[in-house]
This record gives structure tokens, C-alpha cells and sequence, in this order.
């Protein structure tokens, strides 16, 4: 088992209007025969407001079980419920999950997330109402022992659709992406990834059907050298663009040098360039170019 305790306290210097949260949570695991296993989780945090006088409670309850299949896998189901409250508005939740990972080779992961989440408003009221969601997502990924373990390259597919029957709207959301990962002491560490992101949302409460389209490409990637006796660079990079119903992109670059001087010191000197066009309004656009140096020493107690 394990748990912990966690308090916060806010405040502002103007009207002081003091906001204070006590956190507390555990959980319990029990080993099963068969490599069967049980858990329960359980979070309380209740948030006082000194200025309207509200406290609202939140309340995580989580049961979950599952078996190991002794590094080949594992499978788990569980159930979550979820409570909102602050004496007015009432807002639950009930969440099914399932959720499982399986090594179908030396070097080939595979792992896979479907949760399905109902929110109901059981007194007062919200904003949005009810609301449902789904979620799933699927990473198969491939290493590379000869570089160190450090070698990587996955796959990842990820959907989401979210409905709101009081408003009447739906979202609509899919991504897949793709990242490599290398590392070698003679080249350095590259990664670079790319995601393509498509979705669409619906607004059927205006009477006719409003629907806004998009579409968009990432690609981000850095590479950081091996050092040269006390001198380490990295440089990176980025590009979006963005389609269908918003026709935008945004490209970055930058450099870091980083040298290590004597008794702890160091000097560092960051270049970032940046550009973005807005192509639905040409005027729309702007770039950037930003200088940091900074000097620091490490301090070792």
C-alpha cells in the first residue's frame, strides 16, 4: 500500500481572497494466484474559499484488476468514479477502462488504452451538462539493441470523441504519430517525430449544422552532439501547418552551445528563430529572433 498528504494555500496581495486545498490520497495492491492482482485507489482534496465561503469536495475512487503474464504482458479492467461537489452543484462521473501491454518479440512492444467516461449533473447545474467520452489509443514500438538501447522507433494511434447532448455538440479526434529515437556516442541523440492530427466539431444547437474542419501536420525533431571537450551543442527544430478550416504555419529553429568552464561554471548562449503566417488574412503574420546567454555554476552540498 502507499498514500500522502498535500496542502496548498493561495492568496492574493490585493483583496487577500485565500484559497486553501487539503489533498490525501492511498492505494492498495493485492497479488492474486496465477499472477492474478486486486488495486484500489482513493483520492479526497477538499478547496475552501474564504471570500464566498464554498468548500468543494473532490472524491477519486478506483478498482482495478488484472494479470501479469511475466514480462510477455499484462491486462487490466477497472471501474472509477469520480465526484465533484461543493454543496450546490453535484457533478459524477462513472469511468470504464481497459488497458493492456504485450511484448510480441525481443523488440516489438505492443500496448493499447480504451477508457469510456459518462458524466452526469445530479443537482445545480454546469455550464456544459452532461457530458460523454471515449478515448483509445494504440503504441506498437520497436527498439534497437545495437544502439545502446537507446534505439527506438514507435507508432501511435489515438482517437477521442466527446458528446455534450444538452448544448449539442460532438468532437471528433484522431492522431497518428510517429517517432524515432537514436543514440550513439560518436553521433550524439537524435529524435525526431512526426503526428498528423484530424478531427472536426459539431454545433447543431444553432439550428443548422455548424462544423468546423481541421487538419494538422507536426514535425519536430533535435539532435545533440557529442561533446567536444567541454563544448555541447544540440540544435532543434519544428514545423506546423494547419488546414481545412484554418490555413496556418509556424516554423522554428535553435541552437544551444553550452561550455563547461573550471571550478563549476558554465556559459551558455540559445538562438531561436521563429515565423508563422496566418494565410486567411495575409496581414496576419510575424517572426522572431531571440538571444539568450546566460552564466551559472553548480553548487555541490
Amino acid at each position: 500500500g502507499s498514500g500522502g498528504y498535500f496542502h496548498r494555500v493561495d492568496e492574493l496581495d490585493t483583496f487577500k481572497p485565500t484559497t486553501s486545498t487539503n489533498q490525501g490520497w492511498g492505494g492498495l495492491r493485492g497479488f492474486l494466484p496465477r499472477d492474478y492482482f486486486a488495486e484500489y485507489r482513493i483520492l479526497f482534496a477538499r478547496t475552501d474559499n474564504e471570500i464566498t465561503k464554498i468548500e468543494t469536495d473532490n472524491i477519486i475512487n478506483t478498482i482495478s484488476v488484472g494479470r501479469n503474464w511475466r514480462r510477455k504482458g499484462s491486462i487490466r479492467v477497472g471501474y472509477e468514479n469520480r465526484i465533484a461537489d461543493d454543496l450546490i452543484d453535484r457533478a459524477e462521473s462513472n469511468l470504464f477502462l481497459f488497458s493492456g501491454w504485450w511484448q510480441v518479440t525481443e523488440k516489438i512492444n505492443l500496448r493499447g488504452r480504451v477508457t469510456t467516461r459518462l458524466k452526469t449533473i445530479k443537482s445545480g447545474a454546469t455550464l456544459i451538462g452532461d457530458e460523454d467520452y471515449t478515448n483509445h489509443r494504440i503504441t506498437v514500438s520497436y527498439r534497437y539493441p545495437e544502439w545502446i538501447g537507446a534505439g527506438k522507433l514507435s507508432f501511435r494511434w489515438e482517437g477521442k470523441i466527446r458528446t455534450n447532448d444538452d448544448i449539442e455538440t460532438s468532437i471528433d479526434y484522431n492522431s497518428l504519430a510517429v517517432r524515432l529515437s537514436l543514440k550513439r556516442a560518436r553521433l550524439g541523440q537524435l529524435s525526431l517525430s512526426y503526428a498528423h492530427n484530424k478531427g472536426e466539431y459539431d454545433n447543431r444547437s444553432v439550428g443548422a449544422i455548424n462544423r468546423y474542419l481541421f487538419s494538422d501536420h507536426v514535425i519536430n525533431g533535435s539532435w545533440r552532439l557529442p561533446t567536444f571537450q567541454k563544448l555541447q551543442a544540440s540544435l532543434r527544430g519544428g514545423y506546423y501547418r494547419s488546414q481545412r478550416d484554418r490555413d496556418s504555419e509556424k516554423i522554428n529553429i535553435g541552437l544551444n552551445l553550452l561550455y563547461r568552464l573550471p571550478q563549476d561554471y558554465s556559459l551558455e548562449a540559445d538562438y531561436q528563430a521563429f515565423n508563422f503566417d496566418d494565410y486567411h488574412h495575409l496581414d496576419r503574420f510575424y517572426t522572431g529572433n531571440i538571444v539568450r546567454v546566460n552564466c551559472a555554476k553548480n553548487f555541490n552540498f
